[in-house]
């Protein structure tokens, strides 16, 4: 059987690449380059059956799905986005597409959210985790130290730069150029050897690019992702944060994280890197044993004129510009139409808004109007305040006066206190004093009175005597 490598041609991520390169060093040999976004038109030069190991994103351009009866695939570390690319959300999996999946299941999911769309459609599948997770060492690499930042943001690096020093950092993109999609597969393969090496001797990685994480994991060197908290990060990333050092890119900018005492990397990842080896070990032997192919030759499709014509007349759309087609996720595209009929909705409400406006626009005259009155006396109110301020503060000195000569007015009523307190023990004693002589003189008075009493009955008696004496006489 011959065997098939699929590269996305016209990709803007070397993560692309990336995944191809892990496929391939479980085959045997290429027989074929493979255009991914144009898996429906293949066919090969003899009519023979193609194994192909299909991983990553399928795809751009939806409407090429399925692909071709000519390719014979292992799937695994698929992704079906949820992204609307020309039209199509996920469409391309129902019909003839959900049966060249159920023909060729079980697949093998790299996240949630794909392993969701095939049970929703009865399609026998599992998480099987990235491929590029199988990525092996490569020898004699140099420990260089360096720490490599991968399309993280200015404010991340600025801050590596800061504590690490700019000669021990390393700022990285994987993003593609021009020259880059221009050149064949063995040249892309050549620079992504190239930059594995990098990942592998550096002391740390940082990105927030899952398949520079995933690799650099594979190869053995401490990594960070970096997330984001949106639902494209979560669809495509939600599976692999808690296999990996991550953090949200704002907690790493605000020292949430102590990014630099990571030791290692988690190993859960290492349960699906043997998985992942272990299924395409066994697909490449399958494949290797013409009594185990599923198909044999004359079972496929004739390759004649008439279907080569075809393939050229379709073929325009492998030069589509991927960058220029729909592409929109589809809780955006939801956002927008509802942004759409609120739209609508102002629109034909508008009178009434221009009426509420104009209404508005009076309330503001009103208030213009009376704010320029507020100006108008304001030099009188100014004064007014400065009257007051001026009188408060004359207030607060004579209180401040008051407080100062407190201790001794407070001295002074002390004083008389006590001097009030004298006079009214001497009065008090003055009285009892009088008291007494008063009482002295009642008895006094008594005595004179019954003295008074003697005299007159003396009297009385001295003339009874008289009177007697004459008598006598």
């Amino acid at each position: 059987m011959k065997y098939g490598l699929i590269v996305y041609f016209n990709t803007d991520n070397i993560g692309d690449d990336i995944l191809s390169y892990a496929a391939e060093q479980f085959l045997p040999r290429v027989d074929y380059i493979i255009d991914r976004e144009n898996l429906d038109i293949f066919v090969p030069d003899a009519q023979e059956q193609v194994a192909v190991i299909m991983n990553g994103w399928y795809l751009h351009h939806k409407s090429h799905w399925p692909p071709s009866e000519y390719l014979y695939p292992l799937l695994l570390g698929i992704h079906f986005s949820n992204n609307q690319f020309e039209g199509i959300v996920d469409e391309h999996l129902d019909g003839l597409g959900r049966e060249f999946l159920e023909k060729f299941q079980p697949v093998g999911c790299r996240d949630s959210s794909t392993l969701v769309k095939m049970e929703q459609r009865q399609v026998e599948a599992y998480f099987s985790g990235c491929l590029t997770m199988t990525i092996k060492q490569f020898p004699n690499v140099e420990h260089t130290g360096r720490y490599i930042l991968v399309d993280v943001p200015k404010a991340v690096s600025d801050k590596v730069i800061f504590e690490k020093g700019s000669e021990n950092v390393e700022i990285i993109t994987h993003y593609t150029t021009e020259e880059y999609i221009s050149s064949d597969w063995a040249e892309r393969k050549s620079r992504i050897e190239e930059l594995l090496k990098k990942y592998q001797g550096a002391e740390l990685v940082i990105t927030t690019r899952l398949h520079c994480l995933l690799p650099c994991m594979a190869l053995q060197t401490k990594a960070i992702l970096l997330t984001e908290q949106n639902a494209d990060t979560l669809e495509r990333m939600g599976d692999y944060i808690k296999m990996a050092n991550h953090c949200t890119i704002d907690d790493f900018i605000n020292g949430n994280y102590n990014w630099q005492d990571i030791s290692s990397n988690p190993d859960m990842y290492i349960m699906y890197r043997n998985d992942l080896a272990k299924r395409c070990n066994e697909f490449v032997s399958k494949c290797e044993d013409p009594e185990k192919w599923p198909i044999v030759e004359k079972q496929l499709p004739q390759i004649d004129e008439s279907q080569l014509k075809w393939k050229e007349r379709i073929e325009w759309q492998r030069n589509l510009d991927t960058g220029k087609s729909i592409s929109i996720s589809t809780d955006v595209w939801n956002e927008n139409q509802n942004a759409l009929a609120w739209q609508k909705d102002q629109i034909f409400n508008k009178d009434m808004r221009i009426r509420e406006l104009e209404q508005d626009i009076q309330e503001i005259e009103a208030g213009k109007k009376w704010l320029t009155g507020q100006l108008e006396t304001k030099e009188k109110r100014i004064k007014e305040l400065e009257k007051a301020a001026s009188e408060l503060q004359n207030s607060k000195e004579w209180i401040e006066n008051q407080l100062k000569c407190k201790d001794e007015r407070i001295a002074e009523l002390e004083k008389s206190t006590l001097e009030l307190q004298t006079g009214k023990e001497w009065i008090e004693s003055q009285l009892n004093d009088g008291n007494k002589q008063i009482q002295e003189m009642e008895d006094w008075v008594k005595e004179l009175e019954k003295a008074n009493d003697w005299h007159v009955q003396h009297e009385k008696e001295m003339e009874l005597y008289i009177q007697k004496l004459k008598e006598e006489k």
